[in-house]
Protein backbone atom coordinates (compact mmCIF):
# COMPACT_ATOMS: atom_id res chain seq x y z
CA UNK A 1 0.00 0.00 0.00
CA UNK A 2 2.92 2.49 0.86
CA UNK A 3 4.57 2.04 -2.34
CA UNK A 4 2.29 1.18 -4.90
CA UNK A 5 -1.20 2.26 -4.37
CA UNK A 6 -0.22 5.85 -2.04
CA UNK A 7 3.19 6.80 -3.44
CA UNK A 8 6.72 5.64 -2.17
CA UNK A 9 8.11 7.51 0.56
CA UNK A 10 4.53 9.32 1.44
CA UNK A 11 4.00 6.89 4.28
CA UNK A 12 0.44 8.12 4.86
CA UNK A 13 -2.26 5.60 6.46
CA UNK A 14 -4.44 8.39 8.47
CA UNK A 15 -6.40 11.41 7.81
CA UNK A 16 -7.86 14.07 10.11
CA UNK A 17 -11.34 15.31 9.76
CA UNK A 18 -11.16 18.92 9.45
CA UNK A 19 -12.56 19.90 12.74
CA UNK A 20 -9.91 18.08 14.45
CA UNK A 21 -12.04 15.12 16.54
CA UNK A 22 -11.81 12.53 14.44
CA UNK A 23 -8.76 10.53 12.45
CA UNK A 24 -9.86 8.07 9.46
CA UNK A 25 -7.00 5.58 9.24
CA UNK A 26 -6.17 2.16 7.39
CA UNK A 27 -5.48 -1.14 9.40
CA UNK A 28 -3.45 -3.49 7.20
CA UNK A 29 -3.44 -7.21 8.06
CA UNK A 30 -0.26 -8.55 5.82
CA UNK A 31 -0.18 -11.95 7.73
CA UNK A 32 -1.30 -13.67 4.16
CA UNK A 33 1.33 -11.90 2.69
CA UNK A 34 4.57 -14.01 1.54
CA UNK A 35 8.09 -12.94 3.31
CA UNK A 36 10.21 -11.74 0.69
CA UNK A 37 14.54 -11.16 1.54
CA UNK A 38 16.29 -8.51 0.27
CA UNK A 39 19.90 -7.61 0.61
CA UNK A 40 20.45 -4.40 2.50
CA UNK A 41 23.98 -3.02 1.18
CA UNK A 42 24.10 0.20 1.84
CA UNK A 43 26.38 -1.04 5.35
CA UNK A 44 29.71 -2.07 4.62
CA UNK A 45 28.78 -5.07 5.52
CA UNK A 46 25.47 -5.93 3.63
CA UNK A 47 23.02 -7.82 6.10
CA UNK A 48 19.92 -9.69 4.73
CA UNK A 49 16.08 -8.16 5.47
CA UNK A 50 13.36 -9.92 5.24
CA UNK A 51 10.01 -7.98 4.76
CA UNK A 52 6.05 -8.78 3.28
CA UNK A 53 6.07 -7.94 -0.64
CA UNK A 54 3.04 -9.53 -2.49
CA UNK A 55 4.92 -10.41 -5.70
CA UNK A 56 2.34 -10.76 -9.08
CA UNK A 57 -0.35 -13.34 -7.92
CA UNK A 58 0.13 -13.38 -4.12
CA UNK A 59 -2.02 -11.85 -1.76
CA UNK A 60 -2.38 -8.24 -0.83
CA UNK A 61 -2.78 -6.98 3.00
CA UNK A 62 -6.21 -7.13 4.10
CA UNK A 63 -7.44 -3.63 4.51
CA UNK A 64 -9.62 -2.06 7.11
CA UNK A 65 -10.84 1.22 7.08
CA UNK A 66 -11.38 3.13 10.51
CA UNK A 67 -12.34 5.78 12.59
CA UNK A 68 -10.86 6.91 16.04
CA UNK A 69 -12.04 9.72 17.84
CA UNK A 70 -9.89 11.60 20.09
CA UNK A 71 -11.63 11.68 23.06
CA UNK A 72 -10.98 8.25 23.56
CA UNK A 73 -13.23 4.54 23.38
CA UNK A 74 -12.86 1.90 20.33
CA UNK A 75 -12.53 2.41 16.68
CA UNK A 76 -15.59 2.28 14.35
CA UNK A 77 -15.12 0.71 11.32
CA UNK A 78 -16.75 1.37 8.30
CA UNK A 79 -19.14 -1.07 7.02
CA UNK A 80 -17.60 -3.14 3.51
CA UNK A 81 -19.50 -5.74 3.43
CA UNK A 82 -20.22 -5.17 -0.27
CA UNK A 83 -16.66 -6.25 -0.98
CA UNK A 84 -17.18 -9.33 0.73
CA UNK A 85 -13.93 -11.78 0.67
CA UNK A 86 -12.66 -10.80 -2.54
CA UNK A 87 -9.24 -8.38 -3.03
CA UNK A 88 -10.16 -5.34 -3.30
CA UNK A 89 -8.26 -2.02 -2.73
CA UNK A 90 -8.82 1.25 -0.83
CA UNK A 91 -7.33 3.84 -3.40
CA UNK A 92 -7.84 7.16 -1.61
CA UNK A 93 -9.67 8.77 1.82
CA UNK A 94 -10.47 11.90 2.47
CA UNK A 95 -13.37 13.94 4.38
CA UNK A 96 -16.26 15.70 3.49
CA UNK A 97 -16.17 19.51 4.64
CA UNK A 98 -18.38 19.47 7.84
CA UNK A 99 -16.62 16.67 8.94
CA UNK A 100 -19.37 13.98 9.17
CA UNK A 101 -18.62 11.33 6.29
CA UNK A 102 -15.74 10.13 4.60
CA UNK A 103 -15.47 9.77 0.85
CA UNK A 104 -13.11 6.80 0.30
CA UNK A 105 -12.82 5.31 -3.05
CA UNK A 106 -12.51 1.37 -3.21
CA UNK A 107 -11.05 -0.71 -6.65
CA UNK A 108 -10.18 -4.21 -7.35
CA UNK A 109 -7.34 -5.48 -7.65
CA UNK A 110 -6.53 -5.48 -11.87
CA UNK A 111 -7.93 -2.11 -11.46
CA UNK A 112 -10.68 -2.10 -13.86
CA UNK A 113 -13.64 -0.52 -11.79
CA UNK A 114 -13.05 2.44 -9.67
CA UNK A 115 -16.01 2.96 -6.61
CA UNK A 116 -16.79 7.00 -4.92
CA UNK A 117 -18.04 5.65 -1.94
CA UNK A 118 -19.27 7.82 1.25
CA UNK A 119 -19.63 6.56 4.79
CA UNK A 120 -21.08 8.55 7.63
CA UNK A 121 -18.52 9.18 10.61
CA UNK A 122 -20.75 8.37 13.28
CA UNK A 123 -22.71 5.25 12.39
CA UNK A 124 -20.18 3.75 9.87
CA UNK A 125 -22.57 2.97 6.82
CA UNK A 126 -21.45 3.69 3.71
CA UNK A 127 -23.37 4.16 0.13
CA UNK A 128 -21.54 4.04 -3.03
CA UNK A 129 -21.93 6.86 -4.94
CA UNK A 130 -20.77 5.57 -8.64
CA UNK A 131 -18.65 3.08 -10.06
CA UNK A 132 -16.18 4.32 -12.88
CA UNK A 133 -15.66 1.14 -15.71
CA UNK A 134 -13.20 0.56 -18.13
CA UNK A 135 -11.86 -2.90 -20.08
CA UNK A 136 -8.24 -1.33 -19.76
CA UNK A 137 -7.60 0.71 -16.43
CA UNK A 138 -9.08 3.17 -14.26
CA UNK A 139 -6.87 5.70 -12.90
CA UNK A 140 -7.03 7.12 -9.59
CA UNK A 141 -7.28 10.61 -10.12
CA UNK A 142 -7.54 12.55 -6.70
CA UNK A 143 -10.31 12.80 -4.03
CA UNK A 144 -13.94 14.80 -4.64
CA UNK A 145 -13.64 18.23 -4.50
CA UNK A 146 -16.24 19.91 -2.81
CA UNK A 147 -18.11 22.80 -3.44
CA UNK A 148 -20.22 25.00 -0.92
CA UNK A 149 -23.71 23.67 -2.04
CA UNK A 150 -22.68 19.78 -1.07
CA UNK A 151 -21.78 19.45 -5.17
CA UNK A 152 -18.42 17.78 -5.90
CA UNK A 153 -15.84 18.18 -8.98
CA UNK A 154 -14.70 14.89 -9.85
CA UNK A 155 -11.71 13.97 -12.45
CA UNK A 156 -12.60 10.94 -14.62
CA UNK A 157 -11.05 9.35 -18.04
CA UNK A 158 -14.28 7.79 -19.31
CA UNK A 159 -13.81 10.00 -22.52
CA UNK A 160 -10.65 8.81 -23.30
CA UNK A 161 -9.11 12.04 -22.24
CA UNK A 162 -9.39 13.59 -18.13
CA UNK A 163 -12.06 15.57 -17.46
CA UNK A 164 -13.78 17.15 -14.76
CA UNK A 165 -17.14 16.59 -14.00
CA UNK A 166 -20.04 18.28 -11.37
CA UNK A 167 -22.02 15.76 -9.05
CA UNK A 168 -24.19 16.09 -6.38
CA UNK A 169 -24.05 14.65 -3.06
CA UNK A 170 -25.69 11.77 -3.52
CA UNK A 171 -23.94 10.74 -6.41
CA UNK A 172 -26.23 12.54 -9.32
CA UNK A 173 -24.43 13.63 -12.29
CA UNK A 174 -25.28 17.13 -12.69
CA UNK A 175 -23.02 17.57 -15.63
CA UNK A 176 -19.27 17.70 -17.44
CA UNK A 177 -17.19 21.01 -16.86
CA UNK A 178 -14.79 20.32 -19.33
CA UNK A 179 -15.04 18.18 -22.87
CA UNK A 180 -13.25 17.44 -25.82
CA UNK A 181 -10.44 15.79 -27.29
CA UNK A 182 -7.86 17.40 -24.57
CA UNK A 183 -6.93 16.77 -21.03
CA UNK A 184 -7.00 18.94 -17.80
CA UNK A 185 -3.78 18.12 -16.11
CA UNK A 186 -4.15 20.28 -12.97
CA UNK A 187 -7.13 21.77 -11.35
CA UNK A 188 -6.00 25.23 -9.40
CA UNK A 189 -8.62 26.27 -7.33
CA UNK A 190 -12.39 27.09 -7.57
CA UNK A 191 -13.94 30.38 -7.46
CA UNK A 192 -17.00 29.97 -6.59
CA UNK A 193 -18.41 33.71 -5.87
CA UNK A 194 -17.73 34.12 -9.60
CA UNK A 195 -19.05 31.31 -10.37
CA UNK A 196 -15.78 29.75 -12.46
CA UNK A 197 -12.45 27.32 -11.88
CA UNK A 198 -8.67 27.87 -12.97
CA UNK A 199 -7.14 24.91 -14.63
CA UNK A 200 -3.98 23.50 -16.61
CA UNK A 201 -4.58 22.04 -19.63
CA UNK A 202 -2.77 21.33 -23.45
CA UNK A 203 -6.50 22.21 -25.23
CA UNK A 204 -4.28 23.80 -28.36
CA UNK A 205 -1.96 21.52 -28.66
CA UNK A 206 -0.80 18.21 -26.48
CA UNK A 207 2.61 19.54 -26.09
CA UNK A 208 1.72 22.78 -24.12
CA UNK A 209 -0.05 23.32 -20.86
CA UNK A 210 -1.98 27.09 -20.75
CA UNK A 211 -4.01 27.71 -17.58
CA UNK A 212 -7.23 28.48 -18.62
CA UNK A 213 -10.44 29.75 -16.53
CA UNK A 214 -14.01 27.82 -17.20
CA UNK A 215 -17.25 28.35 -15.96
CA UNK A 216 -18.89 25.76 -13.45
CA UNK A 217 -21.49 25.21 -16.10
CA UNK A 218 -18.94 24.42 -18.70
CA UNK A 219 -19.18 27.65 -20.56
CA UNK A 220 -16.43 30.21 -21.13
CA UNK A 221 -13.47 28.66 -21.67
CA UNK A 222 -10.81 31.26 -21.85
CA UNK A 223 -6.78 31.17 -21.88
CA UNK A 224 -5.01 33.09 -19.35
CA UNK A 225 -1.59 32.26 -20.27
CA UNK A 226 -0.18 34.06 -24.11
CA UNK A 227 2.73 32.56 -24.86
CA UNK A 228 3.69 29.16 -26.54
CA UNK A 229 5.11 26.77 -24.06
CA UNK A 230 4.07 24.60 -20.63
CA UNK A 231 2.75 27.43 -18.16
CA UNK A 232 1.95 26.85 -14.40
CA UNK A 233 0.32 28.98 -12.21
CA UNK A 234 0.07 29.99 -8.36
CA UNK A 235 -2.62 31.90 -7.73
CA UNK A 236 -3.60 34.12 -4.82
CA UNK A 237 -6.10 33.45 -2.33
CA UNK A 238 -8.93 35.26 -3.76
CA UNK A 239 -7.68 34.19 -7.37
CA UNK A 240 -7.34 37.82 -8.74
CA UNK A 241 -3.63 37.20 -8.96
CA UNK A 242 -1.69 34.84 -10.28
CA UNK A 243 2.58 33.82 -11.15
CA UNK A 244 3.20 32.02 -14.32
CA UNK A 245 6.18 29.88 -14.37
Amino acid sequence: YQEEIYGRGRFRGYWWSPDSTRVAFLQLDERGVPEYTVIDDVPRQPTLEVTRYPKAGDPNPHVKLGIAGVAGGAPRWMDLGDYGDSEFLIVDVEWVPDATAVAYQVQDREQTWLDLNLTDAASGKSQRLFRERTPAWVNVNGSPVWLSDDSFLWFSERSGFKHLYRYKSDGTLLGAVTDGRWAVRTLYGVDEARGVLYLGAGVQRHVDTHIYRIGLDGTGLTALSRTEGTHRANFNPSFSRYIDI
